[in-house]
């Protein structure tokens, strides 16, 4: 699910919070392997997913780490809009990737380089059942309607964060 919530707020929910990976990910330094099961100019997401998947295995158990990873997880669209939408397709763009582990939860930070977009208005449209992007809006919905996750967006929608909090 979408909730308004800041980067620094959630990371005081997670009673301490350590990085356990960083990376900077330029989609035209990514070696793509010959086969993979996206479009062509999406190869380096595969790639990337794949190291996600690995590096969250011991913290989430398979089912959430396949709602996360894969052509309809929430981090690979989360990833593909910092590309898409964020970096308008620019394969020497870096999108940022954090992964913080603490005692309550899990936190993804996604940062890409582009001028954001208005949070608000796109939140407020999707609740009203309005789509927005012209190509399909999927990322959106899918972050919407989930519910083991909660997204949120910082930075002026630069920054889409994706929040699991642990059972207690």
């Amino acid at each position: 699910m979408i909730v308004e919530r800041t980067f620094s707020e959630t990371m005081a929910l997670l009673e301490p919070a350590s990085c356990i990976y960083h990376d900077l990910l330029v989609p035209g330094e990514i070696l793509e392997p010959s086969h993979h099961p996206y479009r062509e100019e999406y190869g380096w997401l595969f790639v990337v997913e794949r190291r996600i998947r690995r590096i969250l295995s011991p913290f989430l158990e398979e089912r959430l780490r396949n709602e996360l990873v894969g052509s309809r997880g929430i981090l690979s669209e989360v990833l593909s809009n910092a590309y898409c939408h964020g970096h308008r397709r620019k394969i020497h763009l870096p999108i940022e990737i954090g992964i913080f582990n603490g005692k309550t939860g899990l936190l993804i930070q996604v940062l890409d380089q582009g001028t954001g977009f208005h949070v608000p208005k796109v939140i407020s449209g999707l609740q009203r059942g309005h789509g927005y992007f012209h190509n399909a809006g999927n990322g959106m919905r899918l972050m919407s309607d989930h519910a083991d996750f909660e997204i949120f967006f910082d930075d002026e929608g630069r920054s889409c964060n994706i929040l699991y909090r642990r059972p207690v």
